[in-house]
């Protein structure tokens, strides 16, 4: 029995060895699976480089092409270029100046890119091409998602919402290369696009910031400093795409609490721009399309931002205009990060600047006007329209910074509408706790702006400080019969026959009391009464001395408002010991009333 028992156990052990020498086996000679989500896998080894493309064959033209590729990371490492600049032109070929971003994404890389005059894939043609770095074992997966693929023009969708719509009439092939190829070298070195100019000779003990104009300017660690470009130009731009370069260890971009609205902040004038910063410290992107044009006859702003001092030595910054298309597409004044046409057209760069030891509330309307408030202050914000036209509907969002700006509520809520909205009649009104006042009024007899009438009017107090912002979007303004909208989903869609005008007045702050404690007839403030102050009144009163405000409060010891010779004259009386009605030699508070501009 038990040489039975041994024998099943020794069998056992045999067994358990042969299969632990099996997997050791497996495991030395594994391969590495990559997986497409179009079911087929590719094998490859640790430290291979591989090439992953997709191809797109299709025989409409498409305007507006956006995807997602996610990767495990853990397996597979996504080869960057060294001026991540250039990878749009790397990672997307084919798709013109495709927005591509994966940062600190490390699984996920997305590509987005619109075209008016439409993406051509008649013939089979790369969409998206990476190259990966197997840098683990394990299976590892790579997922082609397209979220959108909208055909010229708008009629239909291929892929809309990361779902296909249409499956006649394109091909969608996803394919893996170069196995086993070795692993890279260190790449090449690529010269920027952009021209820098080299900077000057430092000034000591200053932060002397060049931009690429050339202009110089100094300015001290600490410092907040005003950072704008503008734009002249004889044409109509529909499509401005820009970056700007610099050394954040120099330059602190301030940043808005909310990132939604630094669009409007960094880029007044593009209305819905693209503004990205995120991790890339030292870099801001912004793009916008407007297919009815850009109009800067006029110089305006292109872009504004903020930057705080916090190093020292010469620093940069660099604008770069990479798109700057003529409305209709017939030119570029800007293609490339280059300049194409020189005729027609100023471009201006400017620093300016104050300490960040002024402490100020300064106050931005969606127009880009900017007025300076004192904490304290009570102001009045106003929204003028002036319309050839009637309006029948109007819909309206105020957004305001809370932290800084305080509503001044109206004492019944139900007579807040008509006191916000005083020319909107039964306007229906709501106000949200967080910065947000909504809107929305109906009259079927139409609302009259002919003469210029007020849209909304309210008060605010200063409660905060720093920076804040009132930015005013119009919903909805259909003309009288519903034939057209001057505003359509937030968006002005008709500019002629319509003048608006936000501005902000006021101060109607009550006074501030302040109380000062002085000791009654201390003239000179050294902390006694005696003939040294009364000697310093009477040198006063011959205009020989001066005395200093406090030192005016606690001279004027029979509290008349005059400093004269009857206070001198008590002075010597109290220091003669003699009786005197006042109160001389005692600590006295006086209330001091400011009033605030």
């Amino acid at each position: 029995m038990f040489r039975k028992i041994t024998s099943i156990i020794l069998a056992m052990l045999m067994v358990i060895s042969l299969g632990a020498v099996a997997f050791v086996t497996s495991s030395a000679a594994s391969a590495v699976n990559v997986a497409l989500n179009d079911g087929n896998t590719y094998e490859c080894q640790v430290g291979d480089v591989i090439e992953y493309t997709v191809n797109v064959k299709a025989a409409e033209l498409f305007e507006d092409i956006e995807g997602i590729i996610y990767y495990n990371s853990s397996v597979l490492s996504l080869n960057r270029l060294d001026d991540v600049a250039d990878e749009p032109y790397e990672f997307c070929p084919n798709l013109g100046d495709a927005a591509v971003f994966n940062g600190d994404m490390t699984d996920e890389l997305r590509f987005n890119s619109v075209k008016l005059r439409g993406f051509d894939f008649s013939t089979e043609t790369v969409l998206v091409k990476l190259r990966f770095t197997v840098i683990a074992e394990g299976n590892a997966e790579i997922n082609l998602v397209i979220k959108e693929m909208t055909i010229k023009g708008g009629g239909a969708s291929y892929f809309s919402k990361c779902e296909q719509r249409i499956f006649e009439g394109i091909e969608v092939n996803q394919t893996i290369t170069g196995n086993t190829v070795p692993a890279p070298t260190e790449p090449e070195t690529t010269v920027p696009e952009t021209t820098t100019v080299a900077p000057t000779e430092s000034v000591s003990g200053e932060n002397n910031i060049v931009l690429n104009t050339g202009k110089k300017y100094g300015y001290q660690k600490g410092d907040v400093i005003e950072y704008t470009v503008t734009v002249m130009a004889s044409q109509l731009f529909e499509d401005i795409e820009c970056r700007l370069y610099y050394d954040d260890s120099v330059l602190s971009l301030n940043r808005l609490d909310n990132p939604a609205d630094e669009p409007y902040e960094f880029c007044p004038n593009l209305g819905d721009a693209a503004v990205f910063n995120a991790e890339m410290n030292d870099e801001i992107r912004f793009n916008s399309l407007k297919l009815r044009g850009f109009d800067f006859t006029e110089e305006t702003v292109l872009v504004k931002l903020y930057f705080t001092v916090i190093g020292e030595g010469e620093t940069n910054i660099n604008f770069v205009i990479k798109e700057m298309t003529v409305k209709g597409g017939e030119a570029s004044y800007f293609s490339k990060c280059q300049q194409l046409i020189f005729d027609g057209i100023e471009v201006n760069q400017a620093i300016t600047g104050n300490t960040a030891g002024e402490s100020e509330n300064n106050i931005i309307l969606d127009n880009g006007e900017k007025y300076p408030y004192q904490l304290g202050d009570t102001i009045n914000y106003s929204y003028n329209i002036k319309a050839g036209e009637l309006f029948e509907d109007i819909e309206a969002v105020l957004y305001y910074d809370s932290s800084v700006l305080s509503l001044n509520r109206g004492t019944s809520a139900e007579e807040e509408g008509y006191e916000f909205c005083p020319n909107l009649g039964d306007v229906v009104l709501n106000v949200v706790s967080d910065g947000e006042i909504r809107f929305n009024s109906i009259k079927l007899s139409g609302f009259n702006f002919s003469e210029g009438l007020d849209l909304i009017n309210l008060n605010f107090t200063v409660i905060g400080e720093g920076e804040a912002y009132i930015r005013l979007e119009i919903i909805e303004m259909t003309v009288k019969g519903n034939e057209e909208s001057y505003f359509t989903d937030g968006k002005q869609v008709k500019f002629d026959g319509i003048e608006i005008a936000s501005n902000l007045t006021g101060n109607t702050v009550p006074p501030i009391e302040i109380i000062i404690t002085v000791l009654c007839g201390d003239a000179d403030q050294n902390g006694k009464v005696n003939v040294k102050d009364a000697t310093l009144i009477q040198k006063y009163v011959a205009d020989k001395e001066t005395i200093s405000e406090n030192g005016l409060l606690a001279a004027d010891v029979n509290n008349d408002t005059k400093v004269n010779v009857k206070d001198g004259t008590a002075i010597q009386k109290f220091v003669a010991h003699m009786a005197a009605d006042n109160m001389i030699g005692q600590m006295v508070d006086h209330t001091i009333i400011i009033e605030q501009n």
